[in-house]
C-alpha cells in the first residue's frame, strides 16, 4: 500500500539562458504564464536571479506565480524583493498585506496597510481591508477609528456602512448591527454578503424560524449557492430536521474545499448502496471534537462488513486505535493509497446512515483508554474518598471567531464550585490554563494538578477523565471525550449554540450521560453556574 501526502520541495531545474537579451525571455516567460506553464516560467525567472538578474518585473511574476500555487512564504519573499525596489508603491504593501492575510498573520497585515496608507492615505479599499483586519484580531476600538475615517471620505457607501454593521456584530450589537445591513440593502439590492448577514443575526438572536425563512427566500431569489446552503443547513440541524438538514450540510465540501484532500483514483462514497468486503477510506475533518463525535459511526459500518481505513488527526491516532473503531489508523497527514475502495468525509457518515434525533443509530459508549492507563492514572487522582470533579473553560479563541464565539467563560465562575468538597481537577489545555494561578481557588486544585495540565496525551486524558466522577465543562473537545465513554457530564452551552445541541433539551441524544445547562440569556454565565452549583449539592449528597 502506497501513501501519498505532502510534496517535497524540489529545487527548480537549471536552464540555459542568454542574458543579452534580458527583454525577450522576460516576454518568453510572461507568454508561458498566461498560457499555464508555469514551471517553464519559473525556470527561466529562476535562472535570470541565479546568474545575477536583479529585476522588479521579474520578482513580482514570481510573487504572482508562486501564490497562484498557494506558496504563500515564497510569494511574500519575493513581493518584498520588489518592495527593496520599489518602496513608494503603495499597492505592493496592500498585496503583501493580502498575502500575509492568507498565512493569517494579522499582525504582519496590519504593519503592511500602514506602510501603504502612509503612502496613499485616503484610499478607500485598503482602509477597509485594515478595518476588517482589526475586528478579526478583536481590535475593534482601532477598527471603528477606522471607519470612522472612512465615514469622512464616503458617507454612503455601502462596503462601508456593511464593514461598521460587522463591527456593531463583533461587540454583540446585534440590533444595531442589523440596522447596518438593512442599510446596505436599501442601497445597493445586490449586496448578497449583506442579506447573509442578516440572517446570520437572526440566527444569533435566537429567531431561528425567521431566520430559517430568510435563507430559504433568499436561495429562492439567488439561486442555488453552497454558501446560502451551509447557512441554512446549520439552521435546519439546530432545529432538528436531520432529514433535511444533512442534506444541505454537504455544502461544507464545495464552500470550505481548500480544507480538503480529494484521495486520487477514488470515487466518493454518496449513497446508501454498502457492498460486503467494500473498502472505505474516511477522512476526519474539522476539529477534534468532531472527529471524537463522529468516529462512532465506524462502528455501524464496520458492522455491515466494510473494511475501514480511517484517516485521522495525529492527536487522536493512538486513542481512536486503542478504542478499535476502525480496521487501520493513519494520520491524517498520510493518506494510504489505496484500490478498489471508495472515500467519504468523516461527516457525511450521518446523512449515509439516515442518522436523526429519534435515530441516533448508536449512542452508547464507543471510547475507552486501555485498563492498565486507567488503573494507573487512578491511583494518583483517587487520593481520598472525595468525588473527582474535572472542570474545562475555554475553547480555541481562533475557533470562536466564527459562529462559535461565546462559547468560552472565565474560570473564577467556578468558584463555588472549586468550594465545594471534591476533589478538583482542571481538564483545560492550553490556551485559558494561564487563568489557574490568577484564581482566587487555585490552592483547591489537585495536588497532580501540573502534571495533569502539561500532559497532552489523548489516551492520558481519556484515562483521566475515565476516574472522574462528574466533568463540568463548555463546548469543547472535552465534552464529546466525557460523552464518548459515558461518563456524567454536564455541558455548559451559550443560548444560541452550535446546531449538534439543539436548541432546547437538556438531553443530548449523541450522548445519554451528558446533561445541557443553558444560558437563558446571551452572555449570561453567572445563572447558569448558580443551577450548577445547586446541581452539585444534590449530586454530593447522593454520591457514594
Amino acid at each position: 500500500m502506497k501513501g501519498f501526502g505532502k510534496k517535497q520541495n524540489k529545487k527548480v531545474e537549471a536552464i540555459k539562458i542568454d542574458l543579452v537579451d534580458l527583454p525577450n525571455l522576460k516576454r518568453q516567460a510572461f507568454n508561458y504564464l498566461n498560457n499555464g506553464k508555469c514551471k517553464k516560467a519559473e525556470k527561466i525567472y529562476i535562472q535570470c536571479l541565479r546568474e545575477g538578474v536583479n529585476d522588479e518585473e521579474i520578482y513580482f511574476s514570481l510573487s504572482t506565480l508562486y501564490k497562484s500555487r498557494g506558496e504563500i512564504d515564497k510569494a511574500i519573499k519575493y513581493l518584498k524583493k520588489v518592495l527593496e525596489i520599489s518602496s513608494d508603491n503603495y499597492n505592493l504593501y496592500f498585496n503583501l498585506g493580502l498575502l500575509f492575510l492568507e498565512q493569517d498573520k494579522l499582525n504582519e497585515a496590519i504593519d503592511s496597510y500602514k506602510k501603504g496608507l502612509e503612502i496613499d492615505p485616503n484610499n478607500l479599499p485598503a482602509l477597509l481591508n485594515l478595518a476588517n483586519i482589526y475586528e478579526e484580531n478583536l481590535d475593534l476600538e482601532s477598527a471603528i477609528e477606522i471607519i470612522e475615517k472612512c465615514f469622512s471620505l464616503h458617507e454612503n457607501d455601502p462596503k462601508v456602512i456593511f464593514a461598521y454593521g460587522n463591527i456593531l456584530q463583533s461587540q454583540g450589537k446585534y440590533d444595531e448591527s442589523l440596522e447596518q445591513y438593512k442599510k446596505v440593502v436599501l442601497i445597493d439590492q445586490n449586496f448578497l454578503e449583506a442579506k447573509v448577514n442578516i440572517g446570520n443575526i437572526l440566527h444569533k438572536q435566537g429567531r431561528i424560524d425567521e431566520s430559517l425563512k430568510f435563507f430559504k427566500d433568499l436561495i429562492k431569489e439567488k439561486g442555488s449557492n453552497p454558501k446560502l446552503e451551509q447557512h441554512l443547513s446549520h439552521l435546519l440541524l439546530l432545529s432538528g430536521n436531520y432529514n433535511e438538514g444533512l442534506e444541505k450540510y454537504e455544502s461544507r465540501l464545495k464552500v470550505n474545499k481548500k480544507n480538503y484532500i480529494i484521495p486520487r483514483n477514488l470515487e466518493m462514497l454518496e449513497n446508501k448502496e454498502f457492498s460486503e468486503n467494500q473498502k472505505l477510506l474516511v477522512l476526519s475533518e474539522q476539529g477534534l471534537g468532531d472527529t471524537i463525535q463522529f468516529s462512532r459511526y465506524l462502528i455501524p459500518l464496520r458492522n455491515k462488513g466494510i473494511d475501514i481505513v480511517f484517516c485521522v488527526q495525529e492527536k487522536l491516532k493512538e486513542l481512536i486505535k486503542v478504542s478499535n473503531l476502525a480496521n487501520k489508523v493513519y494520520s491524517k497527514d498520510y493518506i494510504p493509497e489505496l484500490l478498489n475502495a471508495k472515500w467519504i468525509p468523516l461527516l457525511s457518515i450521518p446523512r449515509i446512515l439516515g442518522v436523526t434525533p429519534n435515530n441516533p443509530i448508536l449512542n452508547k459508549p464507543y471510547i475507552k483508554p486501555p485498563e492498565k492507563k486507567i488503573y494507573e492514572w487512578g491511583k494518583y487522582l483517587r487520593i481520598n474518598k472525595k468525588p473527582i470533579v474535572g472542570i474545562n473553560w475555554q475553547g480555541n479563541p481562533e475557533t470562536e471567531k466564527s459562529h462559535l464565539k461565546g462559547r468560552s467563560l472565565n474560570l473564577d465562575l467556578f468558584r463555588e464550585i472549586a468550594l465545594q468538597d471534591i476533589n478538583l481537577i482542571s481538564l483545560q489545555k492550553g490556551f485559558g490554563t494561564e487563568q489557574i494561578d490568577k484564581s482566587s481557588f487555585k490552592n483547591k486544585f489537585h495536588k497532580y494538578q501540573n502534571e495533569i495540565t502539561q500532559n497532552w496525551d489523548f489516551i492520558d486524558n481519556a484515562s483521566i477523565i475515565f476516574n472522574c466522577d462528574l466533568v463540568i465543562t463548555n463546548d469543547t473537545v472535552v465534552a464529546h471525550l466525557s460523552g464518548a465513554m459515558g461518563k456524567e457530564t454536564w455541558l455548559l452551552l451559550q443560548k444560541i449554540p452550535d446546531w449538534r445541541w439543539g436548541i432546547n433539551s437538556e438531553k443530548s441524544f449523541w450522548y445519554p450521560s451528558v446533561r445541557i445547562f443553558r444560558q437563558e440569556k446571551l452572555n449570561n454565565w453567572n445563572k447558569v453556574l448558580k443551577k450548577v452549583t445547586l446541581e452539585l449539592n444534590s449530586f454530593l449528597l447522593n454520591y457514594g
